[in-house]
């Protein structure tokens, strides 16, 4: 068997990490090991926990929070986003 992948979820809408959690534990190689519902507590877990991945609601990091990029060398963070109506600055 091989090594499970590790995964930490943040997103402030809970029925969204709990739906994501749902489908995430259907697959026998995945396992989400932590769960954040704002940006100060997702950058917490990565840093406590050093997930293989951190799947992030982008919008949680604000100018008043740490960006995903200050998670480097934690855990990877490739900028990838899928969010209808968000706008860069």
């Amino acid at each position: 068997m091989s090594a499970l992948i590790r995964l930490i979820i943040a997103d402030d809408h809970a029925v969204v990490r709990e739906g994501l959690v749902a489908l995430l534990e259907e697959e026998a190689d995945l396992e989400v090991i932590g769960q954040a519902g704002n940006g100060t507590e997702a950058v917490a877990l990565v840093r406590q926990h050093r997930p293989d991945i951190a799947l992030l609601d982008i919008t949680l990091f604000s100018p008043c929070t740490k960006k995903p990029s200050s998670l480097k060398p934690c855990v990877p963070v490739p900028p990838v986003t899928c969010s209808k109506g968000f706008t860069a600055r």
